[in-house]
């Protein structure tokens, strides 16, 4: 269900739902003069300006507490607000950190949360900088929005300030996370990437994978996998069906799926209708490794199976994921997969996909 308060989490930083609880351990942080020099509205360290400014984040019901996940401190604030149903926007402001984490890599990796979520519910994302705050103008250079020009914003309780509003589109952001997923790719070619059939010996790497991937869906808010599927019973079927499959880098084992040819009988019942009745392969169970994340394995483990579909004459690809999987999605949109309908799991609707192979 969409929520422009979800918890949303990775590895380096956690954002959860900003409660009036939070308010001294997020004024301790926010009353340190030198985070607003730059801000049209300096007294914000002040404790009754920064009451004005926490109201306006409660009120806004989009907003967030950032929590450093290595230290368990608090890092500061941000929120989503104003958003548009009718011109699919929102916009992404009101954010301030301590100073101990300029210049860390916590900013960049909140937005890329925030923004991950919120393009599939939105087209478009704006944010308001204050013209005179230079460190947040080029944190939006570097995130890739784009500079749309000068306006007035009038705050909750504060005088009305000159800003400079940036943006950027759904699709701009898929397209550059995709080419940094390229550049990762780069990276690895000096490694020896193979994929194979699993091996009994690689049970143990394996469901330690896909214990990893059951923690980050949980992380991030997904329900999927959450529900004692899969387990270690479930990697020895699919090492003896011979339908698991491994992606390894210099031998070790990185990232897991499985693939089945021509059998998925929940398949057969898609509320929705299929690009093909012809042969296919199912992907199953695909999981990277936590050391792995982020660097292009799940999308290279799905060009493998691209490659090894059209070597054994297969030309449909099927496959799907639950709603709240992001990272998911966000791949399988990547790849060109069409949306098909939905199919039901252990009482669940799934999104279902395919992909035709020329």
């Amino acid at each position: 269900m969409f929520s422009l308060q979800p918890t949303l989490e990775n590895s380096k930083v956690r954002l959860q739902p900003l409660q009036e609880s939070d308010f001294e351990r997020l004024y301790k942080v926010a009353s340190d003069p030198e985070i607003w020099a730059q801000h049209p509205n300096k007294n914000r360290c002040e404790r009754e300006p920064f009451r004005n400014f926490f109201e306006g984040a409660m009120m806004s019901s989009g907003a967030f507490l950032i929590l450093d996940k290595e230290s368990g401190e608090v890092a500061g604030s941000t929120r989503f607000y104003d958003y548009n149903e009718e011109a699919r926007s929102v916009f992404v402001g009101y954010t301030f950190y301590g100073t101990k984490f300029w210049g860390s890599r916590l900013n960049p990796q909140a937005k890329k949360l925030m923004l991950d979520y919120i393009f599939q519910y939105v087209d478009l994302v704006k944010f308001h900088v204050g013209a005179e705050n230079w460190r947040s103008r080029k944190a939006m250079e570097r995130l890739g929005a784009e500079l749309k020009g000068e306006i007035i914003v009038a705050y909750h309780g504060e005088p009305d300030r000159n800003n400079v509003e940036y943006s950027i589109t759904k699709k701009a952001w898929i397209t550059q996370n995709t080419t940094q997923s390229v550049v990762h790719h780069q990276q690895t070619m000096n490694s020896e990437i193979n994929f194979r059939k699993a091996t009994p010996e690689d049970a143990g790497q394996i469901w330690q994978i896909l214990q990893q991937a059951i923690r980050r869906r949980k992380n991030d808010g997904s329900r999927q996998w959450q529900d004692g599927y899969p387990n270690p019973e479930t990697v020895e079927r699919d090492i003896a069906h011979g339908i698991g499959y491994v992606l390894t880098e210099n031998n070790a084992v990185v990232a897991y799926a499985a693939v089945i040819y021509n059998d998925e009988p929940a398949y057969e019942a898609i509320e929705g209708k299929w690009l093909s009745d012809a042969d296919f392969n199912v992907i199953h169970r695909v999981a990277v490794s936590d050391e792995a994340a982020g660097k292009g394995f799940a999308t290279e483990i799905f060009r493998r199976i691209k490659e090894y579909s059209r070597q054994n004459g297969v030309f449909s690809i099927k496959v799907d994921t639950n709603f709240d999987n992001t990272a998911m999605l966000r791949i399988l949109e990547k790849l060109g997969y069409t949306y098909c309908g939905e199919v039901y799991f252990r009482g669940s609707a799934r999104r279902a996909f395919e992909k035709i192979l020329k």
